[in-house]
This record gives structure tokens, sequence and C-alpha cells, in this order.
């Protein structure tokens, strides 16, 4: 599989083999464990989700057990291909399966232990919060320990590829959304999206304040590696509200700025405002009074520019 990375200033292809050497792994013991998500009533076929309700449940299991082959039992829609990514080793990603288990097994703890494994070698993975209100306020729904999200990010830094690696990471980035189709990774709810309608006009003036400091750039279908890699040196990211801002929490950078763009269709949710607090990051929001209306940009320049400052 080739993976399309696109950017303001650069255009690659990635390939998922460049990620993982498959022929480390021995499986002639034959423990292959099948995984399954529960991701607290969330569908992890949107991106957000699947990174509190799977991936991050995955890495911790694998680094704290050092298991590292498995089969997917849930349906994790368009993420296989991130899933592929990791180093360990996916046997297989199959269809939907009913596990038949009990209610107080689907509510298993997400610490280790023993009540995670089910008959036939399988584990059931508890989500984390996803942050979405009122969940947030809420002490019964686990949060994703700070120090298991430090481990993941560390663990996976280690295998960002050196070509990646190579590539200038800007202080600040506009993300970009993609035109609507049935391949969007990043798709909201059905046929719901957001746009900027002066976008371009946006990209200038940050472009002519900024210079090279600044990118504009979409995430949807690109590596998550590349990702991680972008995020992790970020000063300021700038988003409409959607999945693409769910890489906060690859933002390591000290006061680091989140500016989050709300149309009205995304005012219901303080999604992202508490997931900013979660990784202790600032965090201001601009209005924008249709969900593909214009935004004031002389807003946007002056709290871009006042976050760089800190």
């Amino acid at each position: 599989k080739k993976l399309a990375v696109m950017g303001c200033h650069h255009s690659m292809i990635l390939s998922t083999d460049d990620f993982i050497d498959p022929t480390k792994f021995d499986v002639s013991d034959g423990k292959i464990e099948t995984i399954h998500f529960c991701a607290l009533g969330k569908s992890v076929r949107h991106y957000y989700n699947f990174l509190f309700g799977a991936l991050f449940p995955l890495l911790e299991y694998h680094l704290t057990t050092g298991k590292y082959v498995f089969k997917i039992g849930s349906d994790i829609g368009p993420f296989k291909k991130i899933i592929y990514q990791m180093p360990f080793q996916i046997c297989e990603i199959s269809s939907p399966e009913i596990l038949g288990i009990s209610s107080g097994q689907q509510q298993a703890s997400t610490n280790i232990s023993d009540d995670r494994i089910l008959p036939q070698n399988k584990i059931l993975l508890q989500g984390y919060d996803s942050f979405g209100f009122p969940e947030y306020f809420d002490d019964s729904v686990k949060k994703l320990p700070k120090q298991s999200l430090h481990n993941i990010i560390t663990y996976l830094s280690q295998y960002v590829p050196c070509y990646l690696t190579s590539i200038s990471q800007p202080s600040i980035i506009l993300v970009k959304r993609m035109v609507d189709t049935a391949a969007s990774s990043y798709q909201f709810s059905g046929s719901q999206r957001r746009t900027i309608r002066n976008h371009n006009d946006l990209v200038d003036a940050l472009a002519y304040r900024f210079g090279t400091k600044f990118v504009s750039m979409t995430f949807e279908n690109v590596s998550l590696y590349y990702q991680i890699h972008m995020f992790t040196s970020l000063k300021v990211v700038i988003a409409q509200h959607g999945a693409a801002l769910s890489n906060i929490v690859f933002m390591t950078n000290t006061n680091a700025q989140v500016i989050e763009i709300l149309p009205p269709c995304g005012r219901s949710s303080g999604r992202f405002k508490n997931l900013a607090a979660y990784c202790n990051l600032n965090y201001v929001e601009v209005l924008q009074e249709e969900n593909d209306g214009n935004v004031d940009i002389e807003t946007i320049v002056n709290l871009t520019e006042r976050a760089m400052m800190e």
C-alpha cells in the first residue's frame, strides 16, 4: 500500500513497508491474540475515537506486556493502514466478531489484568475517555494516563523513518480540510463537512507575516508517523473543528497554542478544548458564523503572533 504525503512545500509517497520489518517477528509459538476494542460506545471508524478507543489502548497493551503479534477482531473502518504501520505484527484484521461476553466483561478495566483475557485467546481492550462533553467531567470515565501517553509518543517517535526526520518542521500549521469523498478518513458524521471559504486568503496572510515558519497542509490519508513528526515541534496549530485536531495530543512544545475555528456545527462539543487542557496546551477558539463561511483573518493572525511571542 502507498500513502500520499501532501504539504505546502513537499509531496512524497510513503510505503507501509518502510515502517516495520516483518522478518523480525517469531510466531512459531502460535500465541496470536485476537484484540477487540470497547470504545465507550463510540465508533472507532472516526479518527479521534480510533486513537483513544483503539490505537492508544493497543499500544499501551503492547508496551506493558511485550506482546507483539495480534489479530484485530473489531471494525476499525479506514484505519487499517495505521494499524499496519505499527512496530508490531498484525496477522489479520477480520470482520467484526460477536463475542457473546457479559456486560461485566465489556466494562473490563484498562489496567493490565486477567479480567481482560477472554476465552480462546481473545483480549478486550477498554477505550479511554475521548474528552467529549460531558465525559470529561465524569470521574467514572477513565483517562489515558499521561505517563502512558508519554511512553507511546516516545515509542512511536523512534520509528519515524529517517527521510521524514530530515523534513524541516514548521512552527505554525494551518490545517486544510479536503473536499468530502467516500474515501475520506476524517469524515465527521455522515455527509456533514466544514470548510473555510477564505482559506486561501488566510494562508496568504499567515505566510506574509511568518514566512517559512508557517505551512498550510492537509493530514487526511497520510502516515501517522508523518503527523507525529509534524506536530511534536509545533508552536501553533490553527484548524477548523474536525478530526485533524486530534493530533494536538502529539504536541510537546512548551506553551504551544491551539487555535480552533468553531463553526455552528462544532459548538456543542468541548472535545478539543478539553483535550488541550489534558495535554497542558493553551487553547483559544475563533467563532465562524457559518459551517462553510469566512473567518476573521486579522484575529487569527494576531492570536498566532501573540502565541509566537510567548
